[in-house]
């Protein structure tokens, strides 16, 4: 991996996919997807209040440096970028861990950010994983357990508008004009996981 400087001017690097490669080198080359992505930049850069004027309120963002393009098959985007046909989108919703709801077997986001799975066949100093992560995490909220015997985590996953502002509350209106009303309702989604340690979803 590297770092493209983009200090003067707006780059783009494209690179082509071995499958690409091979076509092109056979004379059946023709683009017909492709992805792109920001995952290097940090929007919270952004700054209204910049002393020199809107001409720079985006300045840090615009000079920060991009990555190289992956050619790697396993790499991906994280934050892929998207186009809407809609101009009058104020919000888009997206995918949150639920941590208010009710359920006492419900997982939580650690203080660190994290929810860790635990391996409870491994033992150290007389104890499980999971028995040392409560040690050092004060309780298992944050703690999803493998292993036979062990009782479940469930993790409650949902969708919406996430957004500090105050005037748009979680009512039935809202989601109307929103969510429903623009096209922005998930209705469906596909799920993987290691049955090793998540039984079902």
């Amino acid at each position: 991996m590297a770092f493209l400087d983009n200090s003067g001017d707006i780059i783009l690097d494209a690179v082509l996919t071995d499958v690409g490669r091979k076509r092109m080198a056979q004379g059946d080359f023709s683009i017909s997807k492709f992805s792109i992505g920001d995952d290097e930049i940090d929007y919270g850069l952004y700054n209204k209040d910049h002393p020199s004027g809107s001409a720079y309120y985006d300045l840090e963002i615009l000079q920060t440096p991009v990555l190289e393009a992956f050619t790697q098959i396993n790499a991906n985007i994280n934050y892929g970028l998207l186009s809407y046909a809609r101009q009058d989108l104020l919000y888009l919703p997206s995918v949150e861990l639920n941590q208010k709801v009710s359920v006492s077997s419900a997982v939580t986001i650690s203080g660190n950010g994290v929810i860790y799975i635990a391996d409870d066949s491994i033992r150290s100093s007389g104890k499980t994983t999971s028995e040392l992560l409560i040690t050092d995490l004060g309780n298992d909220r944050s703690i999803i357990t493998s292993g036979a015997g062990i009782g479940s985590k469930l993790a409650v996953i949902e969708t919406g508008i996430n957004t500090s502002d105050g005037a748009l509350i979680g009512s039935s209106t809202n989601q109307s004009n929103f969510i429903l009303s623009v096209g922005l309702v998930d209705n469906n989604f596909i799920v993987s996981y290691d049955n090793n340690f998540i039984g079902s979803v």
